[in-house]
Order: C-alpha cells, then structure tokens, then sequence
C-alpha cells in the first residue's frame, strides 16, 4: 500500500522555494500510479483510475489544452517547462490525498491546462504568478471551450480546489482567494421554459424505444443479444444504476415472503447507499424472473471457471476431458489450442484439409508470441506432413499454466470490493471473448462485463463496427431509423413515473437506492403542466360543485425499526409515534417535556414503562447516531440536533441504570432534577450571585467586575466562577430515587442556587 506524504511549507520560505520542495515531494517520495517516468510526459497508470467494473488501462497526457481533446494517436504538444513540474506534482500528489477516478483525473488536468494557457497569455509559464485575475481568465477560457455547462462547471471546481491548495501552502506570491463562478447545472426545480424542455427530451427515453427494447428482449437469441436485453430488462422493473445491475448476486431475486406475488431485488446501492431490497413492480414480475435466470445459464460457466481458481488458485483451470494433460511437461500445440479455445479448436488430426491445420498452427503460434510464451524448436519445419508440426510436444506446460494464471482479474476472487461478492457468485461475468463477434472464446480465463459493453451494444449509431442489440435482432424505429438510448434514460424514465403518480418521495429514494432525498428533485422530469392537468381533471371529475371528490388513502403499516432505518434522518420518537423534521429545522421545543420536567416520576416495577423506556432509549440511540453522522459529514445544522438527542440519551441511560440496579427495590419512585434549560439572565444573574458571595461585594462594584465596556465578561474570565456553575449544573442534573410509592408527596430535593 502506498504511503501518503503530505505537504508541509517551510515557515517564512518564499512561494518558489516552498514549489520547489513541493515537486521534489511528489518526485522522490510519493509512489502513486507505481514506478512511473516523472519527467515524461504521458503516464502509464495501468489501472489505477479504473473504478467498478471499469476494465483496461489508462494514460494521464500532459499536455496543452488546445491539444488534449483530440484522440490517443492525435499529436499532442507538451505543457510548458516550467509549468509541467507542478501539473506532475499536483496530479500525483492528490491521487494520493483524494483519489479520484477517470473523469475527475480529467477534471484536474483540464483546470491546470486553462491556467497554463492564461499564464502564458500574459508571459511565463510559472505557477508562483497564478492569482485570482489568472484563474478568471482560465475560467472565461473554459467556458469558451466547452459547451456543456456540466463539463465546465466541474473543471471550475477543480480549479477551485486546486486555488484553495495554493493559498494554504503558500506556493504564489499573492493569495488567490479565488471560487468557481462558472455555473451550475440548471435548477432542476425550475419545470418550465424551453431549457426543461431540453433536459427532459435528453433525459427521458421516448416511447418508439422503450417498445424497442421489449421487442429485442423476446427477439434475441445470441448470447451478446441475450446479456443486454437481459440487463436492459432489469433496469426497466425497478429504477437502478447500470453498475448496480452487473454486480448482482446470482441469488438477486428474493419472493415477497407476504404471501403476495412479486419479488424483492437484493443487491448493494452505489454511492452510498447500502444493502437494499427493491420492490419489483409486480407487472413486471414476469419479465425480472426471465432476465435472472437468462442471466444465470449464460454465466454458468463462467462461474465454474471462477470456482476452480478460488479453490486452486495455482493451477490452469482444465476440462475434465483434458485433465490428464494436468501433468505433462510438454504439450503439442492441438493440446494448446484445446486448451485456451476448448470446442472452437477445429483441428482434430482425421481431415485431409492441411490448410485448416495450418491455420489452427498459426493460431497457437500467434497467441504463445503475444503472450511470451515459449515455443521450443520451429514447428513450421515439419511442412506438409500430416499433423506432425501440431500434435509434435513442444510447448512447457509451466509457461503457459504461468502466462494464464497472470490473466486473472484484478482483485480476484472478489470482484467488488464495496459489496465484497465474489467472482464464483457474480451474475454478469463471463469468460474472456465470450460475448465477442470476431475471437474465440478464452475458455480457461473469465472477466467481468464492463459498462461499456452495455453502453456501445445499446447505441446503434456508434462506429464501433459491432452491430448494436437492435440491429441484431432486427428492430427499427417506425421511420426505419437506427435506435439509440442510453441505460440511465431507464432510471430517469421510472422516477419521473412514480413522481407523477405522487408516490412518496422517501419511498422513492429507497426504490431507487439513494442516500439522500433530496436527490430526488434530478429525476423529476414531470412539468409543471402536466401537475395542472392532473389538478384540472381531479377538479372536473368532482362529484360536487364545490370540491374535487377526495379518496381515503390506504396506507401499509410498517415496523418502528424500519422507519427509523429508511425513512428518519432527523426528528424525535413519540409513544405513539414520530416526528419527522430536518436538521435545517430546530428540534421540537414542545418534545422530551417529561423528560425535562422535574416533577416526572418513574416507577420501577412497571414492565409496560420500562418496556417503553428501553425502546425509547434504543431509538433515541438511532437518531443520536443519524446526527453524528451528519455532523461528521459537513452538515452544521445538525449540531442542535445532536445536542438535543445526546441531552436526552443521558437522561434515559440514567434512568435504566437505576432500573437495571439490584439494590432499589421494585416500586421506588424514580425522580429526575430539571436539565439547565435556564436563559442567559438567569445564568448572568447565576454567576452575580456567585461573585458577590465569594468578593463580598454589592452593587456596582460587582457589575463592574462583570462588565467591560458594557460587555458581560466571559465566565471563564471569572476566578473560580466556572467551577461553581459547574457543580450547579451537576446538581440540577443530579437523580433523586424517592423511595417507596408512598414516598409521591415528599418535599422535592433543594437545588444548590435558588
């Protein structure tokens, strides 16, 4: 694992000397993306931007903006002298602080390009002359550049981060002090005008495709055909991510277990939303069924492959018909090729066709030489003669077993490491080639499916030179067309369905997998004209003159747990029910009054109340939790809430602690003292009372101690004062056990300040 150096500027050092430790950092001591050329100027990073499926490898070029658009074999011009040291430093150094993926790569290296070009549009290239002015120019420059607001608005916050990461380590002669101004992707509440018009045509399949694709689904019989259709199918029963759907459990699709018909998809939500099980709609039961088990014959042997790894990481995954071939030294290249393509070596020695033979040759040949595996002697000698270069032993079987076992995926046997699921339970893996139209199948290796597969066979007007799912199985749209459509359309399509149908938005964001709610709003692509349309025809078919016939709602009851788990993010619990709220709101100043109150009494003995006190305590233990969460994650707003529910937590422990005590008899009469719930003029009057009795003093010459220029002087300016409020507090929190029952009306305990 890689150790992460942070940067630290020298005290009093000048912004080119604090840059030149900064590069030498970076150069010398951080091993992000490997052994890597730091001068060079296109890395190889392998694999290292690659996130969930994403398979392949990558390259970071350093070169000019004008220059970075174009294609990998386009000619690129470097960055300047003096500026790539830093471009170099920066990129790695961040990997290793805040890793990030292939497009947030871009997204930096776009930023530092646009300034390079605005430095050297008023002289040198030098990162030390980077100021506020420098960076508006490198943002007017990417505006100009890119259209998409999207793209820009992304390239100005890695632009910002980049100026904040100046300006704390003192690398420019001036402060930058510089935020993003590109804007924002549009309000996503805003539902008129023809830019939402735009943004829903975009985001919303139309209806020529969904049809499309339920007609590809029952038309498709190649396996290529079969995986797509499959996965497209189970995008359109429940509103998932496309990554989401190729990291399944072969054991997805759980029964209601209610009685009623319909399945449950279990899998793990991407980003950040945890184990889930998904409603399948139950009109579309039929078709989830289908795709599951499609899905699973076609994987079938990928996963048997995936087994004997697991089991034998050290040794070739072989047929069973080809077992005894496990302990030869040598092997002929017939054996090879039955070896790595399985039933697709044709070559079986009874032919007269010599040229087949020498095709099936050359193949081995081909693939040993990519491969760096050796081959012994010149196979190509034996000329003519009847399978004698073919079936001779010529090639170590340690070498090829070495050269197949380094196939193995990346990670393996865990294909996702969120999730922790194992290639030998994957639903979508394959073996290598499998789905392919032009090589064979790698028998003996397996592979994940990545989401570009998807993606291209989806897209019928890519240039890929591989016929998409609709061309293959024959579909048009009805003007004959090509189809395209994009797998994130579905879950556009099925949200903006369920927000026209009213449905509730928290039951939304846990259909669709998501953390937060207010994720919703990206996804609701129902206009305001349409909600008028629904509101106009409610009015209309009113039964009376006056108001719109109203139906009672049926509602479906759930476990406290549940909706504390699913639903409540901030609020309180009641012993009828719940509060919900937001942590921009305040908690509820009318809830937890008993708890509060000093004259509140608790009976031990009484299994409904102390039944109904540790449920209470376990659920005030949720939201504590929930508001620690947030307040860790960034939210400010939270910290009142965390406050109230840590007073409250406190409050409830104590009292099971005498509970759960042996030595207090059942019937005790438990009593809690008031919380400091005082206001600022009975604390100030608090602390005067304090200082008089330990100065002696009255009048002014206490109201001088506490003001200074007629400001009430800090409590813990005051000798001794803090410790006294203290032991105040410490009383009015203390519990008082009053005895037996009979013991209701006895005097109350004296607090230590009246």
């Amino acid at each position: 694992m890689n150790t992460i150096f942070t940067f630290v500027r020298a005290p009093g050092a000048t912004a080119l000397l604090n840059l030149s430790r900064f590069i030498s950092l970076s150069r010398d001591d951080i091993l992000v993306f490997g052994a890597i050329d730091f001068d060079a100027d296109k890395w190889n990073v392998g694999t290292s931007l690659n996130t969930g499926t994403a398979r392949g490898t990558d390259s970071i070029y350093f070169c000019t903006l004008s220059t970075a658009n174009g294609k990998s074999q386009s000619v690129k011009f470097p960055l300047d002298p003096q500026f790539a040291p830093f471009a170099k430093a920066y990129i790695r150094y961040m990997q290793g602080i805040k890793p990030v993926g292939n497009s947030g790569t871009c997204s930096r290296m776009r930023a530092l390009q646009a300034i390079e070009q605005a430095l050297l549009e008023s002289g040198k290239a030098c990162p030390t002359r980077i100021n506020s002015l420098m960076l508006d120019r490198a943002a007017a420059i990417v505006k100009s550049m890119y259209a998409s607001v999207g793209v820009a608005y992304h390239i100005g916050s890695a632009m910002g981060c980049l100026s904040r990461f100046l300006d704390e380590n003192r690398l420019t002669r001036v402060l930058c002090n510089w935020r993003n101004h590109l804007g924002a992707p549009s309000d996503f509440r805003v539902k008129v005008g023809p830019e939402f018009e735009s943004r829903r045509n975009a985001k919303l399949p139309i209806k020529e495709n969904l049809e499309a694709i339920g007609i590809a689904f029952h038309r498709a019989t190649l396996p290529r055909d079969v995986l797509v259709s499959s996965v497209l199918g189970l995008l359109l029963c429940q509103p998932g991510r496309l990554i989401e759907i190729l990291l399944l459990p072969i054991n997805c699709l759980v029964p209601r277990g209610d009685g009623k018909r319909g399945f449950l998809l279990r899998y793990r939500a991407a980003k950040g939303g945890g184990q889930v099980l998904k409603p399948v709609t139950e009109t579309m039961c039929d078709i989830a069924e289908e795709a599951i088990n499609r899905l699973t014959r076609l994987s079938e042997p990928a996963r048997l492959v995936a087994e004997h790894y697991e089991l034998y990481p050290n040794r070739i995954y072989l047929p069973k018909k080809l077992e005894h071939l496990r302990n030869n030294v040598l092997l002929s290249s017939r054996e090879v090729g039955e070896i790595l393509w399985g039933d697709a070596f044709r070559c079986n020695g009874r032919t007269n066709d010599y040229s087949d033979e020498r095709t099936m040759l050359a193949s081995v040949l081909t693939w040993c030489k990519t491969n760096k595996v050796t081959v012994n002697g010149d196979l190509r000698a034996a000329g003519n003669r009847k399978c004698s270069a073919i079936n001779t032993p010529r090639i170590k079987m340690v070498d090829l077993e070495r050269t197949i076992l380094n196939m193995l995926p990346r990670g393996f046997p865990i294909l996702n490491t969120s999730s922790g699921i194992r290639y030998s339970e994957a639903l979508c893996i394959s073996r290598v080639s499998e789905y392919g139209f032009v090589k064979r199948v790698l028998v003996c290796m397996i592979r994940p499916i990545g989401k570009q597969e998807i993606t291209k066979a989806v897209d019928e007007t890519s240039d890929s030179g591989i016929p998409s799912l609709f061309e293959s199985t024959g579909v048009r749209d009805n003007e004959g067309r090509p189809i395209k459509i994009e797998s994130h359309q579905l879950r556009h399509f099925l949200n903006t369905v369920a927000h026209s149908a009213s449905m509730d938005k928290f039951d939304i964001a846990a259909w669709s997998g998501r953390k937060d709610v207010s994720q919703n709003s990206a996804y609701d692509h129902v206009s305001n004209s349409e909600r008028v349309e629904e509101m106009r025809d409610s009015v209309e078919n009113a039964t009376s003159n006056f108001a719109p016939t109203m139906q009672k709602k049926s509602y479906i009851p759930i476990f406290r747990s549940e909706w504390l788990t699913n639903r409540v993010r901030a609020g309180h619990t009641t012993d009828l029910g719940h509060c919900v709220h937001d942590f921009i709101m305040a908690p509820c100043s009318k809830f937890g009054d008993h708890i509060s109150c000093d004259e509140h009494i608790v009976v031990k003995g009484n299994a409904d109340v102390e039944i109904r006190v540790r449920q209470s305590l376990k659920e005030n233990q949720i939201l504590y939790d929930s508001a620690a969460s947030a307040v860790s994650g960034g939210n400010s707003s939270a910290k009142n809430w965390l406050d109230t529910h840590k007073s409250h937590l406190n409050r409830l422990k104590e009292i099971v602690q005498i509970l759960d005590d042996p030595n207090i008899k059942k019937g005790a009469l438990i009593r809690l003292s008031s919380l400091d719930s005082s206001s600022r003029l009975s604390d100030a009057n608090t602390s005067r009372r304090i200082l008089e009795s330990q100065t002696g003093k009255q009048g002014e010459n206490s109201q001088k101690t506490l003001m200074s220029n007629g400001v009430p002087a800090p409590a813990s300016d005051v000798p001794g004062l803090n410790n006294d409020i203290k032991s105040t507090r410490n009383a009015r929190l203390t519990l008082s056990v009053l005895g037996e029952f009979d013991a209701l009306n006895a005097p109350k305990k004296s607090e230590k300040y009246d």
